[in-house]
């Protein structure tokens, strides 16, 4: 395990930002690490405050769930945490049979554990979003997921002047 990993999330860049809290910094010493065999998930919550205290109202919270990995796919294989995995899963359309897309979680849950008892590590979605609730089974189960977007859309962003740029390819990728 790597001893610790700090966190830190810079000032917005654009001008048209709001800084609320200038560089908030998190610290965890020997985190467990979020892989395909312990989906380790630590619990992150954000709370923005009235005032420049904590002592202050809250107005707003937020409680996710996050898993810390490192990936590097420079070579040959993927590597999750320094160490290698080999990529076995299907691809998997946001669909089932007798509710079309109004898939309950449920179903959700039966895929990917479904998935995991043949051996199986990695889920392709099919050129749509998913609910936020799909890639939070996911990370549960310890899947990982390989988000693909939509043929019609990469149309429609090439018809976009404001898409048409190397750097904007890159951006929309990187998101």
């Amino acid at each position: 395990l790597m001893p610790s990993w700090v966190f830190s999330l810079p000032r917005p860049s654009s001008a048209h930002s709001h800084t609320i809290v200038d560089g908030v910094r998190l610290q965890l010493v020997y985190p467990q690490l979020w892989s395909v065999r312990e989906p380790h998930l630590y619990r992150l919550c954000a709370t923005l405050h009235a005032g420049s205290s904590n002592d202050t109202a809250a107005l707003d919270i937020l409680n996710t769930t996050i898993g810390l990995r490192s990936i590097d796919w420079s070579g040959k294989h993927l590597k999750l945490n320094e160490k290698e995995v080999h990529i076995r899963g299907f691809s998997h359309h946001s669909d089932f049979g007798g509710v079309g897309g109004a898939v309950p979680d449920r179903i959700n849950v039966f895929r990917a554990n479904a998935l995991r008892s043949v051996g199986g590590n990695w889920w392709r979605t099919s050129h749509n979003p998913y609910r936020p609730a799909v890639y939070d089974i996911l990370d549960r189960t310890g899947v990982l997921c390989w988000y693909d977007f939509s043929h019609a859309l990469v149309g429609v962003l090439l018809a976009t002047p404001k898409f048409s740029t190397q750097s904007n390819w890159r951006q929309l990728i990187h998101q």
